[in-house]
């Protein structure tokens, strides 16, 4: 307890902060709490040791947040619930598989991960699937479009010089 948990602590303080307000170096943080994923702090603690420094925490952190936007947003585009239920045992079997690993590790089991995986932005038709040429506003799509569009617009602002907006 005194040992681990105050490393912990302080890393999820700062997690809570990057959730709150966009900052340089978190923005994949940031983008998942806005998409509500309530999974967000289990998954990003996981892959953490005690005794990792700063910057391999930001790194291990920025990988796994990024990896979490990726995998969201293939699910939102495909019309696959991302709610807390829905994902329990994916993100219980995503925290077993990273946990406590080195970065270089971490970041094989992640890509990995990314290939093997049969949701993806073209879709998958054997699913019924049409991923980001299908996508359309509806009931359940509207925050995830709206989200995609302002990500968009964010990423062109900064292309032509207008600074980063997306918190706005």
């Amino acid at each position: 307890m005194t040992a681990e948990f105050p490393f912990f602590a302080k890393v999820y303080r700062r997690l809570l902060e990057a959730s709150r307000s966009y900052k340089k170096g978190w923005e994949a943080v940031f983008f998942n709490a806005h998409n509500d994923f309530t999974w967000q702090s289990n998954v990003l603690l996981a892959p953490l040791i005690p005794t990792d420094d700063d910057d391999k925490v930001r790194r291990k952190i920025g990988a796994t947040a990024t990896y979490l936007d990726i995998w969201l947003m293939r699910r939102a585009v495909n019309y696959t619930r991302v709610g807390y239920s829905s994902v329990s045992y994916a993100m219980w079997l995503l925290c077993r598989d990273i946990r406590c690993k080195s970065l270089t590790k971490l970041l094989d089991i992640l890509t990995e991960k990314l290939v093997a995986d049969d949701m993806n932005f073209e879709g998958n038709e054997s699913k019924g699937r049409r991923g980001i040429d299908d996508l359309r506003i509806n009931q359940c799509s509207r925050r995830y479009v709206f989200h995609l569009l302002a990500r968009l617009t964010a990423f062109n602002e900064v292309g032509a010089g207008k600074g980063e907006h997306f918190a706005q």
